[in-house]
């Protein structure tokens, strides 16, 4: 939408065109159930299905409440129930009769729509639920049909429009008559680029027209609920409210980063502050926004979720996966006209979103890589598909749409090397060849873009603002398995965990936290009046602190040689199983309390108190702990197949791979033939990954099968990603990128025989196989087929 508006304004557009928001009015309750059905048939539902719908729909009372009280009904006779998880796509599919005759008026020549420039599609009209824009050309003809078109869909659906609230928008070419009888005939007025679509305004670019998204981050901040949360809800908050009500605002085009750096302001300011007072940010932003693994809460930094939702643009106009959208065609034909976007330029008026997609591209072309297959979608030219892409020019225009498999002769093993020369000039044609004596085409996939930092290659979101947000490594040294322990350990309250890592970082609000960021002298402890007022001496070395640890169930002993509460919980965490881990947090977390009750409300202290506390906190994180599932059993996958062996087959191959750090890599397989060992390989490399030397072991074994002849064999390997993959339960493409081509070719290998399975055991049940791995790892020994006695050869091992 905001292309097009664009367009509109610019003098480059030479055709009188317009675009009708058009508003429904009470578009949800004015549907007629006789239409829902009759566009259910149409679709071709079975009868019983369309029945179905007519008593869901028809069925509705709505009650009257007075005075709290529910007094008597109402029994509608159309509409549809908003609310109701069926009534969205009942709805859509309505709309769409409307969508469709549009269309057909357009194919017929009776409407015209608008074609921004040579190349882009024709616009008739985009629709998200009652959200309808129809476009079409300046001229009362145009309107006249249009206006026909939409009385007969609402005779038929029970539509009505609300002119009030509908508007208008013109082409900068079109004239003032031909405005003024266009707005005449459609009854509505003339709209600006204020106006706004789907909740986002539609050609919003300066920081002044992003007022109303401060505006409503603003109001959910500081609500009297919000103002009621501890910093653990406010965290919930942030996640759930404030991220995506401004991420929502990101999908229509970058926000200015003063508007994004005024957000991230207003979010500090509510995570620290307590209502109307200001209080000391303890921690940098930046700590704050970090993963939860390196150290933070796992809040976001809008200026790299705007860079993240840029990228994700970026990727989607890349990778040939949605070049049939209509928005990736329109910025094409708007924008390259058969250029390439790493090689693009501004070159003229264009959106914010255009000048922040170039903007990002230094920082993301050294990402972003195809991964070759068949060569039919990456274009030789212009296109990141090997190290020295940039310098590759082709000798004229027309073969810039070359892709590499024109580059390549028939049957995809040589290069065309007239085809090279002709297009690259003879010393970039040799390079290439030199570099690539074998094109890196694979038949069995086609090219895919890739994402070099994801494992899979796949695009996410998340990945990508980790990327442009450089956070992964963690500044609490030591403290890894702390902070897992910390946020994913079962029964923990939210409130205690954001405790836990505010005392990693030294941010609990104790005199010497404050003083210390004040350059001043730490106090003496307000309990003890011995050692200093910090969080360590608090928590672990007060007087107080002692006794009440030494009376804990836990009966703990802390000593003054005791410095770093970083060096201490780590090395609680790991002398303490799960729960008694857990045990520790609640009752640290009740000492605190205790501790805040003397301090701030004069109560006197009372170990007791504080013990019965923790008890307490104890009961709730076993009740926790019981109604959620543990992360290792959410993500194991218990339909795989088991340890036992369930195939009679009668020749059994084990295999198994072995890897180290210095990518030193080992594979075996034994043969069985009914529980007896009959022979074996071996065989070492280099490999990048353990995943890598599994798929080796396996490709190996399968040769050997297929070398000696027999159609049938059960294969057995402890990797179960592999097992999965083999057998269809997983796809290929869930592997590392890189790995990606390996696991198709021994995929294709695999499934051209029809006899062979592929079964998932234990490591215990392999140790044949992985002793012969690590062997022939450790002494890079490449042995292929002994029939000697396995035993003769375990015993050097």
């Amino acid at each position: 939408m905001r292309e097009v508006m664009h367009s509109f304004a610019s003098t480059n557009m030479s055709r009188d065109s317009f675009a009708f928001k058009c508003d429904l009015s009470k578009a949800f309750d004015r549907m007629e159930w006789s239409f829902v059905l009759k566009v259910l048939a149409m679709y071709g539902f079975p009868h019983d299905y369309i029945h179905w719908i007519r008593c869901c729909i028809s069925s509705a009372r709505f009650h009257i409440l007075f005075n709290g009280r529910a007094d008597g009904f109402i029994t509608p006779k159309r509409g549809l129930r908003q609310g109701c998880a069926l009534s969205p796509y009942l709805f859509i599919l309505c709309m769409d009769v409307l969508s469709r005759r549009l269309s057909y008026l357009a194919c017929r020549g009776t409407l015209h729509g608008v074609k921004l420039m040579t190349g882009a599609p024709v616009l008739t009209s985009i629709m998200y639920a009652d959200d309808l824009i129809i476009y079409g050309q300046g001229s009362v003809q145009e309107a006249i049909q249009i206006q026909h078109c939409l009385n007969e869909f609402c005779n038929w659906s029970g539509q009505k429009i609300g002119h009030e609230k509908s508007f208008i928008w013109f082409s900068k070419s079109t004239n003032s008559q031909s405005r003024q009888a266009i707005s005449s005939m459609l009854q509505a007025q003339t709209g600006n680029s204020q106006h706004n679509y789907l909740g986002v305004p539609i050609l919003a670019s300066r920081p002044s027209h992003f007022t109303y998204l401060i505006d409503k981050v603003q109001n959910r901040l500081q609500g009297w609920k919000a103002r009621l949360l501890s910093q653990a809800g406010k965290v919930t908050l942030i996640k759930s409210v404030i991220e995506p009500l401004v991420l929502y605002s990101m999908v229509g085009g970058p926000i200015p980063s003063t508007v994004l750096e005024k957000i991230n302001s207003l979010v500090r300011g509510f995570f620290w502050h307590s209502g109307e007072s200001k209080r000391m940010h303890l921690l940098n932003w930046k700590i704050l926004t970090m993963p939860k693994k390196s150290g933070g809460l796992g809040l976001r930094d809008f200026r790299f979720v705007n860079d993240a939702m840029v990228f994700k643009t970026i990727w989607k106009l890349t990778s040939r996966d949605y070049e049939n959208d209509v928005w990736v065609q329109i910025i094409r034909a708007k924008y390259l006209a058969r250029k390439s976007f790493w090689l693009a330029r501004v070159g003229g008026p264009c959106t914010r979103l255009w000048r922040a997609m170039l903007a990002l591209r230094p920082k993301i072309n050294t990402l972003i890589s195809w991964q070759i297959g068949r060569g039919n979608k990456c274009c030789a030219f212009g296109e990141p598909w090997h190290d020295f892409w940039l310098k590759i020019q082709p000798s004229n225009s027309a073969q810039r749409a070359l892709t590499i498999s024109d580059l390549v002769q028939q049957g995809g093993t040589t290069w065309d090397s007239q085809c090279l020369i002709d297009s690259f000039g003879f010393e970039t044609a040799l390079f290439i060849l030199i570099k690539f004596p074998i094109p890196p085409l694979n038949s069995l996939h086609s090219d895919r873009l890739v994402l070099t930092a994801s494992r899979t290659g796949k695009f996410s979101f998340k990945t990508a603002y980790h990327i442009l947000a450089g956070s992964s490594t963690c500044p609490l040294i030591g403290c890894t398995n702390l902070l897992k322990l910390i946020w994913y350990s079962p029964g923990i309250l939210p409130r205690i965990r954001l405790f836990l890592w505010k005392l990693l970082w030294d941010a609990l609000p104790v005199q010497g936290t404050f003083l210390n960021r004040l350059g001043s002298p730490t106090p003496p402890c307000v309990l003890c009046r011995h050692g200093p007022e910090d969080a360590l001496h608090a928590l672990f070395l007060c007087d107080h602190a002692r006794a009440f640890w030494f009376a804990s169930p836990l009966t703990l002993h802390f000593n003054n040689e005791t410095n770093n509460v970083c060096a201490l919980l780590s090395g609680l965490s790991t002398a303490l199983s799960g729960r008694s881990f857990v045990c520790f947090a609640n009752l640290m977390w009740a000492f605190w309390k205790q501790r805040c009750s003397f301090v701030y409300d004069s109560k006197k202290f009372q170990i007791q108190t504080a013990l019965q506390l923790a008890a307490y906190y104890n009961n709730l994180s076993t009740a926790s702990s019981c109604m959620s599932i543990p992360r290792k059993l959410r993500s194991q996958n218990h339909t795989s197949d088991t340890l036992e062996i369930t195939d009679n087959t009668a020749l059994t191959c084990f295999v198994d791979g072995s890897h180290d750090q210095l990518k030193r890599g080992g594979w075996a397989y034994l043969f069985s033939n009914r529980g007896t060992l009959v022979s074996y390989g071996v065989d070492s490399g280099t490999v990048a990954s353990p995943f890598l030397a599994e798929l080796k072991a396996m490709e190996t074994g399968v040769r050997a099968v297929i070398h000696l002849g027999f159609d049938e064999c059960l294969f057995l390997t402890d990797c179960l990603h592999l097992q999965q993959i083999l057998v269809g339960k997983a796809p290929p493409d869930s592997v590392h990128w890189t790995e990606f081509q390996h696991t198709i070719n021994l995929l294709q290998l695999f499934r051209a025989q029809v006899g062979f399975k592929c079964q998932h055991i234990s490591r215990d049940g392999n140790t044949e196989a992985h002793i012969l791995a690590n062997y022939a790892r450790c002494n890079a020994i490449k042995v292929q087929d002994f029939t000697y006695p396995l035993f003769n050869f375990l015993g050097c091992c």
